[in-house]
């Protein structure tokens, strides 16, 4: 068969970076800002799409520690909205492990990541797909903790987790490929519901 007959192979990277409190120190940001910048140019050489899921203290680095000594280099933009504009970044509000823990949850992440960049998506990134409760307030509209004016409803979920990923058992993780609209949490989040509230896009 000639290569050039056979079909593309479309490929999206996602990734994700954790709560990690150091990234919102203003003393070690710069650092943490440069080797973003050096990944992105290292994945922008291969032409692949981009969701890069962020949890609230990168964010809030951005938020706190961006000046226009650090934007030069980066068109007078902060680091998050020039990776969407320089790079066609999409970003994903993200909990590590699906779970909310300490002082912001998913509403708040995509509250701040909405103040840095337009090109913030609805998206969940990591969530517990056998947690009733958790489906059931994504469906419903989640209101922030630390920003507590806003509630967000997310369309897409993506990179579920199960309840024993904190535990060190990632085996039940989801890795299925394909698109569905679950019919609920735990069995039910395998069976189709055409009338399912959200979209899960299965990471493959």
């Amino acid at each position: 068969m000639n290569p050039d007959d056979l079909p593309p192979v479309y490929v999206t990277v996602a990734g994700h970076i954790e709560d990690v409190p150091v990234y919102a120190r203003c003393d070690a940001y710069p650092d943490f800002r440069e080797k973003l910048l050096l990944w992105a140019d290292e994945v922008a050489a291969y032409g692949a799409a981009v969701h890069l899921q962020i949890e609230y203290d990168s964010l809030l680095g951005t938020s706190r520690c961006e000046n226009p000594e650090l934007m030069q280099s980066t068109n007078g933009e902060n680091v998050i909205a020039y990776l969407a504009h320089r790079y066609g970044f999409e970003i994903d509000p993200h909990q590590e492990g699906g779970w909310e823990k300490g002082a912001d949850n998913w509403a708040d992440i995509r509250c701040l990541a909405g103040q840095l960049t337009s090109a913030v998506s609805d998206n969940v990134g990591g969530f517990v797909w056998n947690c009733a409760e958790q489906l059931t307030r994504l469906s419903t509209g989640e209101t922030g903790w630390i920003h507590t004016d806003f509630t967000w409803r997310p369309e897409v979920l993506t990179l579920a987790v199960s309840q024993q990923h904190h535990l060190g058992d990632f085996s039940a993780d989801d890795v299925a490929s394909g698109i569905w609209r679950p019919k609920g949490a735990g069995a039910d989040f395998w069976s189709h519901d055409p009338e399912g509230p959200l979209v899960n896009i299965g990471p493959g």
